[in-house]
């Protein structure tokens, strides 16, 4: 009796203090309709919502657009188009998107292809490797056209892996419905202290965290391209890469250097060691003398013209590089991530709440604050991470596990998902002093 009793004090006390694990909570209603993803944290829900001033369809696997036959005509190539909301078409019709233009490109090149949409708002490297074994594989490409480098270079609160593997925990772990429970963990976990991905639980006591880190570590986001080279070579699948542009780089306003350059540099040297091409978006955009404005609905996202003229240069760069005789195959052998380095936190300018996606995980809005404690490298059980930084359980075809509940995404925040400053907050010099 006096056990129980104590213990339902420390459960009433963890209540009031409001830890918890990252889940989906909603926002205000403007955007593409979002949802919560039992493995990646957030996805779309099926049907038609507003995209800024177009529309965006969604199918029933969670993509934008129609999903093609299975199983795939063998006499027929299939794109795959990979990468945040620049990719996924923010902004722009279903119609002007860069999968679309660049099935008609490629057929109208002689090619028997057909392209989907594998692009979704705000998604890393880390997402999108489960995102592939979810959905892409099961669709059988034959080429991945990725453009993931926004996301990923972004600095906000929380690295993805430790929101992943949190996420996780609070799924599979039936101790975890205990407020005591999420608590007395984190404590635990930062006594023992490791270097395995992180906890995060949420706590209501203080604001939006300011002491931000990037949300894939540089290496971290190189082995992550690297994986889906070598995984896409298991499945007979070749790899070009894209490197996205925004206004400011249109414009030639970071020529002098920025926040991202390291993640470009790993893009090249990643796509080098695999002998794989890297088209510059920046480069198919400047093929066309039309202004810049006319070539991107906001600072982030290209417009169905910029769209229209990305996809123009891949196909370009998949007729230079010889495909589909030259079948874009990467290496077997793994690339060494270990000797890129970042200095982003000397320059960093920290994501406010109304800019994060990863808003849209805290239970109690703008009081919540988080608090990030060492999972143990072998967590009990004795499943420790999973390979490729991806967390336990992937796989899962949509259905299954707690059912998400569905919520609009904030305006600014997944259809942001890039580092470039709103109008008036330049980013500070390479060689700024910041935290």
């Amino acid at each position: 009796m006096v056990l129980a009793a104590v213990l339902a004090v420390a459960e009433g006390g963890a209540r009031a203090v409001g830890a918890a694990l990252p889940e989906w909570n909603g926002g205000a209603p403007r955007g593409v309709l979002m949802t919560g993803s039992d493995t990646r944290l957030w996805t779309m829900a099926p049907g038609t919502f507003p995209n800024g001033r177009a529309s965006a369809s969604i199918n029933s696997w969670g993509v934008r657009g129609e999903l093609p036959t299975l199983p795939r005509d063998p006499a027929r190539e299939r794109v795959l188009v990979l990468g945040d909301s620049s990719f996924f078409g923010h902004g722009i019709e279903d119609d002007e998107t860069i999968a679309v233009k660049l099935e008609a490109d490629l057929t109208a090149g002689g090619a028997a292809v057909d392209a989907f949409n594998g692009a979704i708002p705000g998604y890393s490297t880390e997402q999108t490797l489960i995102l592939l074994d979810e959905v892409g594989w099961k669709h059988e490409p034959t080429l991945l056209v990725i453009g993931n480098l926004w996301s990923d270079n972004n600095i906000d609160a929380y690295r993805d892996v430790d929101l992943l593997r949190s996420a996780h925990a609070s799924r599979h772990n039936p101790l975890m419905i205990s407020a005591f429970v999420r608590l007395a963990s984190s404590w635990i976990d930062q006594a023992r202290g490791g270097t395995g991905a992180r906890l995060v639980t949420w706590q209501k006591s203080s604001g939006w965290p300011q002491d931000q880190d990037r949300r894939v570590p540089i290496q971290d986001y190189a082995s992550n391209l690297d994986q889906m080279v070598r995984d896409a070579k298991e499945h007979g699948a070749g790899v070009i890469f894209v490197a996205p542009v925004n206004r400011g780089l249109a414009d030639g306003r970071y020529d002098g250097g920025a926040i991202w350059d390291a993640y470009f540099e790993a893009q090249r040297q990643v796509a080098a060691w695999h002998h794989v091409p890297v088209v510059s978006a920046r480069d198919a955009l400047a093929l066309d003398p039309a202004p810049n404005a006319e070539k991107f609905i906001d600072v982030m996202h290209p417009s169905a013209r910029g769209a229209a003229l990305i996809a123009e240069g891949v196909a370009k760069g998949l007729h230079d590089a010889g495909w589909p005789g030259n079948r874009l195959l990467g290496r077997g052998e793994a690339f060494d991530a270990s000797g890129l380095t970042d200095d982003a936190r000397s320059y960093a300018l920290p994501m406010s709440r109304q800019e994060s996606p990863m808003s849209m995980l805290f239970p109690q809005g703008d009081t919540a604050s988080a608090h990030v404690d060492a999972i143990p490298d072998a967590p009990p059980g004795g499943q420790g991470p999973a390979p490729g930084g991806q967390p336990p359980g992937q796989g899962q075809p949509p259905g299954q596990g707690q059912p998400p509940v569905s919520a609009p995404t904030p305006h600014n925040a997944l259809q942001r998902d890039a580092v470039e400053p709103p109008p008036g907050r330049e980013p500070p010099p390479l060689n700024g002093t910041g935290r």
